[in-house]
């Protein structure tokens, strides 16, 4: 997809796959997806802000956008289903989309399940509203490096701090979002988590009056949209 003004710009959103068909789809994924073949629909959805969101969603099942990855569910699979489940939703307000999404079992899962499964209900008359919302954080993004991560923020706003930090902070032998490459580069070397949130909200961000970090807030403003809507089971 792209969001354009007079001209285009691209956002595009993919659904990854790959492993050996030995093992995998496992049973317990058996019957989620359905036997419908997926195609795609395009999408030319105009802004409020004048600009033109456009590109081509794929995956695409009846109305249910389906992705099956033999990788572990991660935050980044759920966002990525998440953004293309709006911009269908907002583009075709007619039709009760929903989003399913099956992964290898995420980390946190029971000793037992092969699969994760995560699925987001329709969206309704709010697509356009929680669409805004990504598209704001996106701008925001271009302009300065946001004080956010994909693991963590997703943890902070589910289940808060501690969660963070886990998602966070890398063990002896087990390297998390603290030593990825592009947040050395940004903080200049690791971070603990308490320094992540320190820096407080500015005064364009303060959508949280109970959140005294910008970290915190940003977590939230990515996630809460989605996690209203999202159900996720291990089988």
């Amino acid at each position: 997809m792209s969001c354009r003004s007079s001209s285009t710009r691209s956002a595009s959103g993919a659904s990854g796959s790959g492993c050996s068909t030995a093992c995998w789809p496992a049973p317990s994924s058996k019957g989620l997806a359905g036997d419908e073949p997926p195609g795609s629909l395009d999408v030319n959805l105009a802004l409020p802000d004048g600009r033109t969101l456009a590109g081509t969603v794929t995956g695409v099942c009846g109305d249910t956008l389906r992705a099956i990855s033999y990788s572990r569910l991660r935050p980044r699979d759920r966002l990525r289903a998440w953004v293309k489940l709006l911009a269908l939703s907002a583009a075709r307000p007619d039709r009760p989309f929903t989003s399913l999404v099956i992964g290898r079992a995420r980390a946190g899962a029971s000793y037992h399940a092969d699969v994760s499964v995560a699925r987001i209900s329709p969206v309704g008359g709010d697509a356009l509203a929680q669409l805004e919302v990504l598209i704001d954080l996106y701008d925001r993004g271009m302009r300065e490096p946001l004080p956010i991560s994909c693991d963590a923020s997703a943890a902070y706003a589910q289940d808060g701090v501690a969660a963070a930090d886990k998602a966070w902070t890398s063990a002896f032998d087990w390297p998390k979002e603290d030593r990825q490459p592009e947040h050395v580069l940004v903080y200049g070397g690791e971070i603990s988590l308490s320094d992540l949130l320190a820096p407080g909200p500015r005064d364009d961000e303060d959508w949280y009056p109970d959140e005294s970090g910008r970290f915190g807030a940003y977590a939230r403003r990515l996630w809460d949209g989605l996690l209203a809507r999202e159900e996720i089971a291990d089988r």
